[in-house]
C-alpha cells in the first residue's frame, strides 16, 4: 500500500495542539493504528475522522479558537492526502471516484472551519495554511474557479503582511528624519544662544570698562557718578537677565538632548522588536521543516509496519491454503478419522475391528486383454473403471483401501462402525457389477469382464511405512475375501457364509455348496442373485 504521503505538510499545525491540548493529540495517535487496520478491513477513513471531530466538539467549550483552527487544518490536510492516494487522473470535469470526491469535499469543509477559527483567534499564518489546503483540495476536485478565489485571498493576506513590514520601515525612516531635523534645529539654536552669550559678555566687558572710566571720573562729578551707578545697576540687571536667559536656553538644550536620546532608545527598541519578529519567523520556519521531516519519517515507518502486516497476512493465508491442500491430500489417502489422528499425534495406532465386510474385485483375463491395448488406452480404461468404483463406494460410505494392478480392495465398518456393513457392500458390489456389464456390452473388447468376492468378519487396520505410507487391513477375513474373488465367475458376486447370514433377508442368494479354496479347504459359498 502506498500510504507514504499521508498527513503531508499540514501536520505541523499539531505543534500548537500538542502544547495546548495534549489529550486531543493522544486521541489522534490512538486513532492512527485503527486507521491502518480499518484500511485492511475495508472501513472508510471518514468513520474514524468522526471520532476525532466528536472529541473536538466535546472539548470546544474548553479550548481556544486558535487551537481549534490548527486542529481543523490538520483534519483537512489528512482528508486531502487520503484523496491523493487514488490513482485517478485529475483533469477538468474528470470522473473521479465517489470516495475521493467525498474526501476532497471534507478537506474543503474542514479548511473553511480552520479559516473561521483562525480568523477569530487572529492567527494569520493558520489562515494562509488553511487556504492553501483548500486550494489544493479544490484543484484536485477540478474546481478551478474556486481555486482562483482562494488564491486571491491568500495574496490579500500576504500583501497585508508585506504592507505591515513596509509601514514599519517607513516609520523607522520618518523617525530618523525627524530626529535629524530636530538635532539640526537644536544645534542652530545652541549656536545662536552661544553667539548671544558672547555678545552679552562683550557688552558686559564694555560696560565694565565704561564703569571703570566712570569711577575714574567720579570724583569730577557726583552727578555723573550717580548716573554711572544707575547705568551700572541697569547693566548688571541686564547681565543677570541675560545669564538667566542663557541658563534657560541651556536647560532647553539639555531637554532636547534628552528627547533625542529617548527617541534613539525607542528606535533601537523598534529595531530589536523587528529583529525578534524576524528571528521568530525563521524559528517557526525551521520548526515546520523539522516537523515535516518527522512526519515523513513517521509515515514511512507506518507504511513499513502496514506492509509487514499485509505480507504476514498474505503469508498466513498461503500457509493456510497449503495446509488445507495437505489435509485434503491426506484425506484422499486415509480415512478422515485416521488422518485427523495422524495430524494431531504424528502417528495413528493400529486398531481391531470385529464387524466389517471386505470386498475384492478383479478383472478376468486382464493380461490378454491388456496386450490388445496401447499403454495409454490401458491406463485410461483402468482410470474410468476405478473412478466409477470410487463414486459408487462413496454413496455407501465404504472405505477404499487400495488397488494392486487390476485388483480393487475396499471395506465397510471401519474406522467408524456400521451395523449395515454387509448389506452396503453387497449393494455397492451389485452397482459395480451392473456398471461393468453395461460397459462391456457397449465397448466389447475395449474393456474388461470382472468377478467379485465378499467376506465378513474381524480385521486389524493401521498405517504401514513412513514414506508413501498407506492405510491397510490384515486378518483371515481379508484372506477369505480374496479366495471368494478367486473362486467367483465372470459377472458374478461370490460371498461367504458369514456374509450370507447378514444379508440373506435382504438379497436372494444361490448356494454353491462347499468349494475348495487355496490354503483354506472347503468353504460354503453363495452367489448373489
Amino acid at each position: 500500500m502506498y500510504f507514504l504521503r499521508i498527513y503531508s505538510k499540514y501536520i505541523i499545525t499539531f505543534k500548537t495542539t500538542i502544547v495546548v491540548n495534549k489529550s486531543l493529540f493522544l486521541a489522534f495517535l490512538l486513532l492512527l493504528p485503527q486507521f491502518l487496520l480499518a484500511q485492511d478491513e475495508g472501513v472508510s477513513f471518514s468513520e474514524l475522522s468522526k471520532k476525532l471531530d466528536n472529541e473536538l466538539r466535546a472539548a470546544g467549550s474548553q479550548r481556544d479558537r486558535k487551537t481549534l483552527g490548527h486542529t481543523y487544518g490538520t483534519i483537512a490536510g489528512l482528508y486531502l492526502n487520503i484523496a491523493r492516494f487514488s490513482r485517478d487522473e485529475i483533469q477538468p470535469n474528470s470522473n473521479i471516484s465517489a470516495e475521493k470526491k467525498e474526501n476532497l469535499n471534507k478537506a474543503i469543509d474542514y479548511a473553511n472551519k480552520s479559516v473561521e477559527a483562525a480568523r477569530d483567534a487572529g492567527d494569520k499564518d493558520q489562515m494562509i495554511a488553511a487556504y492553501k489546503t483548500m486550494q489544493n483540495a479544490q484543484s484536485k476536485a477540478g474546481k478551478y474557479g474556486d481555486v482562483v478565489v482562494t488564491k486571491k485571498k491568500i495574496l490579500e493576506l500576504n500583501n497585508g503582511i508585506f504592507a505591515s513590514k513596509k509601514n514599519n520601515d517607513l516609520d523607522k525612516k520618518n523617525i530618523e528624519y525627524e530626529n535629524a531635523r530636530r538635532l539640526d534645529s537644536i544645534k542652530k539654536q545652541q549656536e545662536l544662544y552661544q553667539q548671544q552669550l558672547n555678545e552679552s559678555n562683550q557688552k558686559l566687558s564694555q560696560n565694565q570698562q565704561q564703569l571703570d572710566a566712570t569711577n575714574q571720573n567720579l570724583s569730577k562729578s557726583e552727578k555723573e557718578k550717580a548716573n554711572v551707578n544707575k547705568a551700572l545697576q541697569k547693566t548688571q540687571t541686564d547681565l543677570t537677565m541675560e545669564k538667566s536667559y542663557a541658563e534657560e536656553k541651556e536647560k532647553q538644550l539639555n531637554v532636547a538632548e534628552e528627547e533625542k536620546a529617548l527617541q534613539a532608545a525607542n528606535l533601537a527598541l523598534k529595531e530589536n522588536e523587528l529583529k525578534m519578529t524576524n528571528e521568530l519567523l525563521e524559528q517557526r520556519k525551521k520548526e515546520r521543516i523539522f516537523y515535516i521531516f518527522g512526519i515523513i519519517a513517521m509515515v514511512v515507518i507506518s507504511v513499513l509496519i502496514f506492509r509487514s502486516f499485509h505480507m504476514q497476512k498474505k503469508s498466513n493465508l498461503a500457509l493456510t491454503k497449503e495446509k488445507k491442500r495437505s489435509e485434503e491430500l491426506l484425506l484422499n489417502i486415509l480415512p478422515q478419522e485416521v488422518a485427523e489422528e495422524l495430524m494431531e499425534k504424528g502417528f495413528a495406532d493400529a486398531k481391531h475391528f470385529h464387524n466389517v465386510t471386505v470386498l475384492f474385485t478383479d478383472f478376468v483375463s486382464f493380461t490378454s486383454v491388456a496386450e490388445s491395448m496401447t499403454p495409454q488406452q490401458l491406463v485410461g480404461e483402468l482410470h474410468v473403471c476405478f473412478k466409477a468404483f470410487d463414486g459408487i463406494l462413496g454413496k455407501y460410505h465404504i472405505e477404499k483401501i487400495k488397488t494392486v494392478g487390476d485388483a480393487y480392495m475396499a471395506v465397510s465398518g471401519l474406522p467408524i462402525a456400521n451395523p449395515n456393513h454387509a448389506a452396503d457392500v453387497v449393494s455397492a458390489a451389485k452397482e459395480i457389477n451392473e456398471f461393468m456389464l453395461k460397459r462391456k456390452k457397449e465397448l466389447g473388447k475395449g474393456t474388461f469382464s470382472m468377478r467379485i468376492g465378499i467376506n465378513s468378519g474381524e480385521v486389524v487396520a493401521g498405517i504401514v511405512g513412513v514414506r508413501k505410507f498407506s492405510y491397510d487391513i490384515w486378518g483371515d477375513t481379508v484372506n477369505i475375501a480374496a479366495r471368494m474373488e478367486q473362486n467367483s465367475e465372470e459377472g458374478k458376486i461370490n460371498i461367504s457364509a458369514s456374509t450370507y447370514e447378514l444379508i440373506k433377508d435382504k438379497y436372494p442368494c444361490i448356494y454353491r455348496g462347499k468349494v475348495e479354496a487355496k490354503n483354506k479347504g472347503s468353504i460354503d459359498m453363495y452367489y448373489v442373485s
